[in-house]
């Protein structure tokens, strides 16, 4: 079962069955310092604490900080402040919650998730702790003990160099260090210089791989004082040797206040070291320099530290004698670009530049404790270079020379044409992945997870910044389907698709993998994105180079690197997705898309021209209002009245322009999007989709998509490829040709397997084709509890088809009662997973039909109520609708007071636009108008949680009501307002007004009588505090009910409960009458009492019904269920039960005379258990009902405000028990109810199926 669920999708449990179990890391053999190999685990262990001892320790003390002068002062008072304040429990709670609860734990054990689960019993006490630590208390021991895991950095390890030192710290010692990071983290970007790109929020390693690349492409120009160099540093031990000493003296020079210099010295000093070898701690030993390898501050402390020598390279500029790179005269000065331990230095081969730059490497290295490893550390030049300068540089540097490309960061860097020989480590790495796989017998689903997962998330890093040859791609396309067909690299199996049709997606017949060239396509768009919309160093300096003298958006491509070649042209495809939002009118007039149509460049036609005297967007304003005049006289008149109707003119606030990605909601750029939009596509259909079930296994559904395209390799298809064979159906006794109709549906196994399963379903296959009956399969008309497994019926059936052909060709003999019985055993498993809340899932098939029909889930039930404002408040409920999503839209708002009368209501069509545009402007209308009234105290309440989510801070706002959103701030400025949501139940008077408006145009009321009755009705039920009921099914519990689709609701309470356990009452019937009224649906209702004796209303289903001669007959039978009307007569039960309980009326006896039996059609008796439920007739005066037994309880059910809605006059109670109620009912059905002043002389009482929202 846990295979069925889980084996063939990504989940750990399959990628732990993949990798087998994890070994662990047990050195057997390992060279000394001495070179000689050693065995023995304690002398394993006892070396690795000698080596790391010493390496943890400082050997001499640094005296020389020269470097550290470089460095400016960067932090104010006001940061320190922050910096150094007490920490809050909310503060560390984040913090906790922040970090990973499934990260290794450290001596104590404790992981992440014993704080994350039992933060309500130790938040206190950890948060006590931190806050001592803040106040100079010492971390004990116990807290600061470290476990050293030993992590391989290459296949071979030799010697203790060639193993990482991970550092497993306790959870409670990482909550500081992380509360200390988030503090810092805000103000890196301020602290930090801008050619250091790691871990800094805002910087991507990705734009110093890019920037470098486009340095290195002009390497052959400007070498007036001789060839350009570049020099790749690799620094040894760069977290293990930085000196604590010199980390304190950078953060003085930076203006750090002492207590926050004494934190950070508490967390890097009082570290205590253990080694885990062969799963065992070995030692206890103090470090004296050095920070922690995966402690959460670590990695900021170090680039705080190796801050100093970007500053004393950058220094470099001001001296005369240096001579950098041959940059252009506009470039910004670099020569060096950085991300953590990874730098490369650009430089001239002039000897002083090369010996000014070797100084500060020398000074950075005495001062820090950091050793510059001149061994994997190489130097470039052009290949045309001569011999006697790169001699000159290596002496200098003391750093061999190596040949491009430059590997950085993991991407080729190179000044010429693409070879395929750079990015050959690519394809060498995926081909070591397929054959460590090797041998794993895996499952085609367990294959397509691991192409989809792993192997083509290998080359996303490369592809995001680089543009490989197409050979490249293609050839990683090859190495993926030879594995996906043959299960093997270089295997021989036919591919029975094209990688091309594999890389569509599922409904559009494709397997869903993703082609690498629209992968690439969209990394590239957001390369672009990032260029148009995020200033970087990179982007300035690529504008600089390509862009002086033209827009980007019109730059033509003539030379430059690879990398902007490929830009310019996905900028075709996604530069009108780009919207620049007016605020403040800097967004370029011509060039930039502000109008939402696309720049205003590529719209106009050329007989207009461009006017180059009009740069921004402000130019074409006056007084803060469009200048209409200059609007027409530059633009065509369409595109002018777009503006004027539809964007917002500039304000003088001083607010930037903002980008949005108009293809996301939230409008931040997504690769998905881009993917999605630029990829090829198909038509979808529907047969495509319906073949991969949810739940069913990939092999199954993959089998079911071969069948369908008739991609098998039968006899028929074999002959049909030029095989010269005779052909036998290895399942039938006589003697047939092997082919897909016969294999699948017309031999003696199959005709019996359809047959079993469909026939049961009342599906008949005669006559039919494979794809026929699979399609009649997929389109039954059957109940929506029933089309899970009418969906997956066909490919079950195949699959166990198609391993009996295989058995029985090699041998084994399976009958085809076993193949049914897999079959079921498929569909049962499937159920299990797709609905885990049924207790019981029967394997046979026709009970498991009959389970599916009567499974129903468990529904939650909210009462939701409209409250009164408090006094000297007014409260305002907003809707917005939209029918079409986008389509005709429409508002609506009701200003109401403490006593819930009517301040103003108003319902206005708008433009078209959608659901969440309306509400919005829903919103901004009312508090427009409470602004103009001066009203003060406004109590907002929507129910929209989108709206309601954003306003409070929590939410990003979507792009598309942006606008609406700053305006809605600023008329809450000022003023006391609120916000809050409300659930459309309690909100039915907005909604009416919006919807109202839509069908009859504006309407604009004050007054509560010049409200329609429907609106009249909403006012009153929410003055007389009426309960509406939102009914949602609960996910996390279902239940198994009544025949029939009964849906049971029992919301007594305790007491209830427990007096009906005790009491003796043996009360069978019940009946209730009303005035009769007219309508076209009843409900088949009926009560029962629970397991604790409390009453519970049973709903079955509504039924269509004609009136015959004073009786009610049925018509057309509602055999299905769909999901608003199960919500209705879930509405409605639970409206009958509530209605009892609040009014605590008692059901009486049903009355003794006047019954009138009805008639009964044949369609009755499949629809009703004729022991529990009968049909409801309604005459002039009585409520009648009737049964084949004669004592079975009479039908009720009352949905309060639908049956006001549909009252005449006031309910005739039959009974006198029932006339004792009406005391009751009676004020309340009046004061609600819209009374019409006649009434049809024979009408029928029917409990109306109204629709929220609609008019009755």
């Amino acid at each position: 079962m846990t295979w069925f669920k889980e084996g063939d999708r990504n989940t750990k449990f399959f990628h732990a069955q993949v990798r087998g179990r994890r070994k662990r890391l047990q050195p057997k053999r390992i060279q000394n310092s001495g070179g000689t190999w050693i065995e023995e685990e304690q002398e394993i262990a006892e070396e690795a604490i000698k080596f790391y001892e010493e390496q943890f320790t400082e050997a001499s003390t640094p005296s020389s900080f020269d470097i550290v002068e470089h460095v400016p002062n960067l932090i104010n008072t006001k940061q320190n402040a922050e910096l150094i304040k007490q920490p809050t429990k909310e503060e560390v709670k984040v913090a906790v919650f922040g970090l990973n609860g499934d990260s290794a734990g450290g001596p104590d054990g404790m992981t992440g998730k014993f704080y994350h689960s039992c933060w309500d019993l130790i938040g206190d006490d950890l948060y006590d702790m931190v806050r001592a630590f803040f106040n100079g208390h010492e971390l004990p021991k116990f807290v600061t003990h470290t476990n050293l895991v030993l992590l391989p950095k290459k296949k071979e390890v030799n010697t203790f160099s060639n193993l990482r030192p991970i550092s497993l710290s306790n959870f409670s010692n990482k909550v500081i260090s992380r509360v200390v990071h988030e503090r810092l983290l805000k103000f890196l970007p301020s602290l930090i210089s801008e050619e250091h790109a790691g871990f800094v929020k805002g910087r991507n390693i990705v734009e110093n791989i890019l920037l470098t690349q486009e340095i290195v492409t002009d390497i052959r120009l400007r070498t007036k004082v001789g060839p350009n160099v570049i020099l790749k540093l690799d620094m040894t031990k760069v977290y293990d040797r930085i000196s604590w000493l010199f980390l304190t003296k950078v953060l003085r020079k930076m203006v750090f206040t002492e207590r926050l210099i004494g934190i950070v010295f508490g967390l890097v000093s009082n570290n205590w070291y253990s080694i885990l070898i062969n799963g065992q701690t070995h030692g206890f030993f103090k470090s004296s320099r050095g920070i922690k390898q995966g402690d959460p501050v670590s990695p900021t402390l170090f680039i705080l530290a190796a801050e100093a020598l970007s500053r004393g390279l950058n220094a470099l500029h001001t001296n005369l004698y240096f001579c950098g790179f041959g940059m252009p005269k506009w470039s910004p000065k670099i020569n060096h670009l950085a991300y953590t331990n990874d730098m490369i230095i650009f430089s001239s081969s002039d000897e002083t530049s090369l010996m000014l730059i070797m100084q500060v490497l020398k000074a950075y290295e005495d001062a820090s404790g950091q050793i510059v490893n001149k061994t994997k550390s190489a130097v470039y030049l052009h290949h045309l270079t001569d011999m006697e300068v790169v001699s000159k540089v290596e002496r200098i540097t003391g750093i061999h020379r190596n040949d491009f490309p430059i590997i950085y960061l993991g991407c080729p860097i190179f000044y010429a044409r693409r070879k395929l020989e750079f990015y050959q480590p690519l394809i060498t790495k995926v081909m070591d992945k397929l054959q460590s796989w090797k041998g794993k017998l895996l499952s085609v689903g367990g294959m397509a997870v691991l192409i989809s997962h792993v192997l083509q998330s290998m080359p996303m890093h490369l592809l995001s910044t680089v543009n490989p040859p197409k050979y490249v791609i293609n050839r990683l396309h090859k190495l993926f389907a030879q594995f996906f067909w043959s299960s093997t690299v270089g295997g021989t199996s036919r591919h029975w698709a094209s990688w091309n049709t594999s890389c569509m997606p599922v409904e559009e017949g494709g397997i869903g993998f993703r082609s690498l060239h629209d992968v690439a396509k969209a990394l590239f768009n957001k390369l672009w994105w990032n260029f148009r919309t995020k200033p970087s160093l990179w982007s300035s300096f690529v504008c600089q180079k390509y862009c002086k003298k033209l827009n980007s958006i019109i730059v033509p491509w003539k030379r430059g690197s690879h990398i902007w070649k490929k830009m310019l042209e996905c900028r075709d495809l996604i530069e009108h997705q780009i919207l620049w939002q007016t605020k403040m009118g800097s967004s370029l007039f011509w060039y930039e898309n502000w109008t939402g149509l696309g720049a205003l460049y590529f719209l106009v036609p050329q007989d207009f021209g461009i006017d180059e005297n009009i740069h921004n967007v402000h130019d074409v304003t006056l007084d803060s209002e469009w200048d209409v005049d200059r609007l027409f006289q530059i633009l065509p008149e369409d595109l002018a009245v777009h503006i004027l109707e539809k964007i917002k003119p500039p304000s003088t606030m001083q607010v930037l322009e903002r980008p949005f990605w108009m293809l996301e909601t939230r409008g931040y750029f997504s690769v998905k999007s881009a993917w999605e939009y630029t990829r090829r596509r198909d038509e979808p259909r529907i047969a495509y989709r319906k073949i991969w079930v949810k739940g069913l296994p990939f092999k199954i559904a993959f089998f079911m998509w071969k069948v369908w395209k008739a991609k098998l390799p039968l006899d028929d298809f074999l002959k049909r490829v030029g095989y010269c064979m005779s052909s036998k159906c290895w399942c039938c006794v006589q003697p047939d040709e092997e082919s897909l109709q016969h294999m699948f549906f017309r031999s003696e196994t199959a005709k019996t397997t359809w047959k079993y399963f469909l026939s049961r379903a009342g599906i008949n296959v005669e006559g039919l084709t494979l794809h026929q009956a699979i399609t009649k399969c997929w389109t039954a008309n059957v109940c929506l509890r029933l089309k899970l497994v009418m969906q997956a019926i066909p490919s079950c059936v195949v699959w166990e088809l198609w391993k009996r052909r295989n058995s029985m060709k090699y041998g084994e003999a399976v009958t085809t009662s076993r193949v049914i019985y897999q079959v079921s055993s498929n569909l049962q498993a499937l159920v299990k997973v797709r609905k885990p809340g049924m207790d019981r899932v029967p394997h046979k098939w026709q009970n498991l039909l009959e389970v599916m029909e009567n499974f129903t889930p468990k529904l939650k039930v909210t009462k939701v109520m409209w409250e009164f404002p408090s006094a000297g408040w007014l409260k305002v409920n907003t809707d917005g609708a939209s029918r079409g999503n986008p389509g005709r839209s429409s508002i609506g708002f009701c200003i109401r007071n403490e006593n819930g009368d009517i301040v103003k209501s108003v319902g206005k069509e708008i433009e078209e636009t959608t659901n969440t545009v309306a509400e919005a402007k829903a919103m901004v209308e009312a508090l427009r108008f409470c602004r103009f009234q001066q009203y003060s105290h406004v109590w907002l309440q929507t129910d929209s949680m989108l709206l309601k989510k954003i306003m409070d801070g929590i939410w990003k706002s979507p792009w598309i009501i942006s606008e609406q959103v700053e305006e809605m701030m600023q008329l809450m400025n000022g003023g006391n307002s609120t916000v809050t949501h409300i659930h459309r139940e309690g909100n039915k008077l907005a909604d009416h007004l919006a919807n109202y408006a839509l069908d009859n145009g504006e309407i604009e009321y004050q007054q509560f009588w010049h409200l329609d009755a429907q609106g009249r009705r909403f006012v009153n039920e929410d003055k007389l505090q009426c309960p509406n009921l939102r009914v949602k099914v609960n996910r996390s519990a279902t239940t198994m009910l009544m025949p029939l689709h009964a849906a049971t609701f029992d919301i007594t309470d305790a007491k209830e409960q427990k007096k009906h356990q005790q009491s003796s009452t043996t009360k069978k019937t019940n009946g209730m009458a009303t005035q009769p009224a007219w309508g076209e649906s009843v409900l088949l209702v009926h009560w029962i009492y629970n397991q604790h004796g409390a009453k519970v209303f049973n709903i079955t289903r509504i039924v269509q019904l004609q009136i015959e001669s004073g009786n009610i007959k049925l018509v057309t039978p509602h055999f299905e269920h769909n999901k608003k009307q199960m919500a209705l007569e879930t509405q409605l039960a639970c409206a009958a039960n509530m209605f009892f309980r609040e009014k605590q009326i008692q059901v009486p006896e049903r009355p003794s005379e006047g019954l009138q039996l009805i008639q009964r059609l044949p369609e009755i008796s499949r629809l009703l258990d004729q022991s529990r439920y009968l049909i409801v007739s309604f005459s002039a005066d009585r409520l009648y009902g009737d049964s084949s037994h004669g004592t079975a309880p009479v039908a009720w059910a009352l949905d309060l405000r639908n049956f006001i809605n549909s009252l005449g006059t006031a309910p005739v109670l039959p009974s006198p028990q029932m006339r004792s109620a009406s005391t009751v009912l009676e004020p309340h059905l009046r004061s609600l109810a819209y009374v019409p002043q006649t009434a049809p002389a024979t009408s029928f009482s029917l409990l109306r199926a109204t629709p929220a929202g609609s008019s009755p």
